[in-house]
């Protein structure tokens, strides 16, 4: 698996990073496909006044005259179609200071990079007193035209075109994982190696920390375990002989807090609690942490003032009492890997006389050593700098283990799909470390930030592996007794207003601003254990026995197909959902007004809604605490052609239902189940989307006319059907039925469109949704592809299959524009086949499933 990292590296690297230079005006030549870049040498006031987004400069020009106006209405419809939605629609405009408006429109524009043609970014020099920040903007063309995909910055151009390289990795292609034909014999080169090599981890760390100038130890926040390693480092007896600073990744400003508190006569912590409440704008309540700063004043009691250990905080400074609009947080925001190793470095330079080693504690995505892009440049981690300065000989980084996951928290299954909790496993779960430079695990393509998309081995980023117990075991740091008070949040409510416009009570849903509100808020994961680490969100643990790189479309494929053959699980699942949704608590009205994210723990089963949750839950509980359900009936299960938003489109095992409530109101549909991997269980996917299927009440009592339009069955409509738009559509055939549909769908003709669907059939619903969907939903994608369908040009009819009653057609469509499918780019011209099964009511034939 190293080779194919290995040969993904090079080939990439051959072709985009052999000299690319840059020529005022004029692209690089090496390799214009994948790679190119230009001076532009303007400021953003030489650009006309007016939206272009024609090429990246110009569209940064528009974008950076967006922000000196301070209007934020725009960035909904000039982002791309992912970003989109994360921008309110109809927002307010803000006030923005003459200097920070003089600052967006008086930006030097230095230089654009594109890569693939369709990935770019601008850079541009910020005109500031106080430091020189490069202006990143990242962009991407969607239908010809450049759109915002996100910003940073950096302290010079050369980083700032590592974070572009860091930025373009995710639209690499990723090396592929091989099948494992005898998977016993590959599990035991990692078990062999634990046995011979795995190490007690204080003993590992404690030998490092006496080898080398520093020892980086990696972490993730907040756990409680890994602290009580450290801690237990730090009061070893051998530890001050070979340790003489601990650096720390927190807030530097307040050096003179920690000083003090080691300095007390008493261990009186409110120092560092007030050190701590300046760390991010909530502060950092970790209690763990805290017992680490205790143990280090413990320690220094009984030392020689010449053996004292030092705390030295590196981190960019967080001086909330100084910050007063969010422009005043610019001067403060810092390259933070390149500051904190600064720091380090300097303070190593300023005490010559300091023999002895130190340790440098810091979040994992800082520790890489030499971690590379996919062409060839570092990742420019605190770790990297600190090689760089002191000497790769010097410098010792371990990793510490976790699960796939980005910085902001969301997991993406087990590292190396399981293989390595399974070695673990197979040796008895025992907390053990081990160096990385040679053996199996450090061989391994690293994939544990998927932040940092890396073509590298885990023995390049890192020195040695610790391993503490299973992730299924760990709980969040418990929050510092104390840490907030009704002063304090009221400093958190401004800070909160300053960074995102809106106080703690509307932000965080808080029911007063006051401590026992937030407390409540943070008390949702701090002291708790991570849900999200629970084995069903990480999966299984053989998942890299089966499938190589895609043992979830495997696992799913295999249960897709068993799940037809035996319905009596898709029969089961479909009654755990119903019955959960008939005991779930309906009174209770923080479920979905006053917690919007409370709906996760509202059934005890997992549901997929097309979009906006709490409203489906707050429709269940307005609806059926009235008018509870009487009874469930279940019918068939089929297969039916359905848009998965994780797969595609693909077949899924879909049940009918009927619902009978109280008043003699039926509800009917079809609801699909997808297999999910990781959790290994089926969840229903969007069948059951009452709240969007009856926003204004109820289908009619399933009594006489009323029994038909609740059952969705129209009556007989002839050869010809007229729709609201006031055209007909030809449903005489089914040809002519998908025919009508693809001239529908691809002019945004909803009526139409939906005039060829059967009402309460298979994919109704969707298809409603999907024409009605707006760049916000998780269905824009779609309608997007079938509006890029070019109507002009005849739809050819490719397979016709007949049986059971119904007609299955494959036609073939030809695309107008440019349109992205799932990672697969179709240009004007390109053909794409459509598959639908039709049923004949009443004359029409009429689409069930698409």
């Amino acid at each position: 698996m190293n080779q194919c990292v290995a040969c993904l590296a090079m080939r990439v690297i051959a072709s985009a990073n052999a000299s690319v230079t840059i020529a005022a005006g004029v692209a690089s030549r090496p390799a214009p496909e994948l790679l190119r870049a230009y001076e532009v040498n303007r400021k953003v006031s030489d650009f006309p006044d007016r939206q272009d987004l024609s090429t990246p400069e110009a569209a940064y020009a528009t974008f950076n005259r967006i922000l000196a106006g301070g209007e934020r209405a725009p960035w909904r419809r000039l982002s791309v179609r992912r970003l989109a939605g994360q921008f309110p629609a109809g927002a307010e405009k803000r006030e923005v200071s003459p200097k920070a408006a003089h600052e967006w429109l008086h930006a030097d524009i230095l230089e654009v990079r594109i890569f693939k043609g369709k990935y770019a970014a601008a850079f541009a020099r910020i005109p500031n007193a106080a430091q020189t920040i490069i202006d990143i903007r990242f962009l991407e063309k969607e239908e010809g035209r450049w759109l915002n995909s996100g910003n940073n910055v950096g302290p010079d151009l050369a980083e700032a075109r590592t974070k572009f390289a860091g930025w373009c990795s995710q639209f690499v292609e990723k090396p592929v994982r091989p099948r494992i034909d005898d998977p016993d014999s590959h599990l035991r080169r990692f078990v062999e190696f634990l046995k011979a090599n795995g190490q007690e981890p204080k003993a590992l760390v404690m030998k490092a920390l006496a080898e080398y100038t520093l020892v980086i130890m990696g972490e993730i926040h907040h756990r409680p375990r890994y602290w009580a390693l450290n801690s237990s480092l730090v009061t070893d007896p051998d530890f001050p002989r070979h340790v003489g600073t601990i650096y720390m990744e927190l807030p530097s400003n307040d050096q003179q807090l920690v000083e003090k508190f080691l300095a007390s006569k008493d261990c009186d912590t409110k120092p560092v609690v007030e050190m701590l409440r300046d760390n991010l704008w909530m502060g950092w309540p970790d209690q763990a942490m805290l017992n680490f700063f205790m143990k280090v004043w413990m320690v220094n009691r009984n030392l020689a003032p010449e053996q004292k250990l030092r705390i030295v905080l590196v981190d960019m400074q967080r001086p909330w009492k100084d910050i007063h609009e969010r422009e005043d947080w610019r001067k403060y925001n810092v390259d933070r890997d390149r500051f904190m190793a600064d720091n380090v470095l300097r303070d190593v330079k300023q005490h010559p006389q300091e023999r002895r080693n130190a340790l440098f504690i810091v979040g994992v995505g800082h520790t890489m050593l030499d971690l590379k892009y996919f062409e060839g440049s570092p990742v420019t981690s605190a770790g990297w700098h600190l090689r760089q300065g002191l000497g790769a000989e010097k410098v010792y980084a371990i990793f510490p283990h976790t699960c796939v996951m980005t910085n902001w928290g969301r997991v993406d299954g087990r590292l190396c799909m399981g293989l390595f909790e399974s070695a673990f496993a197979a040796v008895g779960n025992r907390p053990l470390a081990f160096p990385l430079a040679r053996g199996p695990f450090g061989e391994q393509p690293f994939d544990a930030l998927p932040d940092q998309p890396v073509s590298s081995a885990y023995r390049d980023g890192y020195s040695a592996y610790l391993y503490l117990g299973p992730l299924e075991h760990e709980i969040f740091s418990p929050l510092i007794a104390g840490f907030y008070t009704d002063e304090f949040v009221k400093e958190l409510d401004r800070r909160h207003r300053m960074m995102f416009g809106e106080g703690l009570v509307q932000g965080c849903r808080l029911a007063a601003l006051d401590a026992e509100s937030f407390i409540g808020w943070m008390g949702n994961s701090w002291g708790r254990p991570r849900r999200e680490w629970r084995s069903e969100f990480l999966g299984p643990l053989n998942a890299w026995q089966h499938g190589g790189s895609d043992w979830k479309q495997a696992a799913r494929d295999a249960r897709y197909e068993d799940a037809l053959q035996h319905p009596d699980q898709i029969v089961k699942a479909a009654t755990e959902l119903f019955d959960a949704i008939r005991a779930a608590d309906y009174n209770n009205p923080q479920t979905w007004k006053d917690h919007p994210d409370a709906w996760k723990q509202f059934i005890s089963v997992d549901y997929t809604v097309a979009t906006d949750y709490p409203s489906w839950v707050k429709w269940i509980c307005e609806t059926f605490k009235p008018n509870p359900i009487q009874s469930v009936e279940l019918g068939e299960v089929f297969a039916s052609r359905r848009h998965s938003f994780s797969v595609g489109p693909v077949d899924l095992p879909t049940i009918r239902y009927k619902l009978t409530l109280k008043d003699g109101t039926e509800l009917k549909g079809a609801l699909p189940f997808e297999y999910d991997a990781m959790r290994q269980r089926w969840t229903g996917q969007q069948g059951i989307d009452w709240h969007l299927q009856y926003k204004s009440g109820l289908p009619p009592k399933a009594a006489g006319a009323g029994k038909r339009a609740a059952e969705g069955e129209p009556a007989s409509r002839g050869a010809a059907s007229r729709t609201r738009e006031g055209e007909s559509v030809d449903l005489s055939t089914p040809e002519a039925a998908v025919t009508s549909w693809t001239k529908a769908v691809a002019t945004g003709k909803k009526g139409r469109a939906l005039a060829c669907m059967l009402p309460g059939g298979v994919d109704y619903d969707d298809v409603e949704r999907i024409l009605s969907a707006d760049p916000s939903s998780r269905a824009y994608f779609i309608k997007q592809m079938w509006e890029a369908i070019d109507p002009g040009k005849p739809v050819r009819i490719l397979r016709r299959e007949q049986g059971g009653g119904r007609v299955t057609i494959t036609w073939q469509v030809r695309f107008k524009r440019e349109v992205s499918i799932r990672g697969r780019t179709f240009k004007s011209g390109d053909t794409f086949e459509l598959d639908a099964t039709l049923k004949q009511r009443g004359g029409d034939w009429l689409i069930d499933g698409i």
